[in-house]
């Protein structure tokens, strides 16, 4: 009897993690999108947190779980290709007016970040 009360318990136990991870999957998702559909925005890790309904610590380890990286470094990554985009389909746009669009403090910061994500400097983004 024992056995049987005890399994019954680890079922539901398993049964109410699956559901926390499919919520937490939910908010993360939330937050991708937004960050999709925002990327000029700079917002905080706390404004992300916000958005997915979380503390900020336990949006910090969904986020990474989620996506195997942290809020910051998708939102950077999601900057330059967006830039990306935009060079190749505007060649006349100045990387300093795209970098600014986007949210960052200086263009060679940009640039560094471009490096760093895309292993390219911002300037040949619009011949790939």
């Amino acid at each position: 009897m024992a056995g049987l009360v005890l399994g019954s318990a680890d079922g539901l136990a398993r049964r109410n993690e699956d559901q926390s991870a499919r919520a937490n999957r939910i908010r993360i998702g939330r937050v991708l999108r937004w960050m999709e559909e925002n990327p000029a925005e700079n917002a905080s890790a706390e404004e992300l947190a916000r958005i997915a309904g979380l503390s900020a610590a336990a949006f910090h380890v969904h986020f990474k779980r989620e996506t195997g990286t942290s809020p910051k470094d998708h939102w950077l990554r999601l900057k330059v290709e967006h830039a990306a985009r935009r060079l190749r389909a505007d060649p006349d746009l100045s990387v300093t007016t795209v970098a600014f669009d986007l949210g960052f403090s200086s263009s060679q910061y940009f640039s560094t970040v471009c490096r760093r994500y895309l292993g390219v400097p911002p300037g040949t983004l619009r011949d790939g």
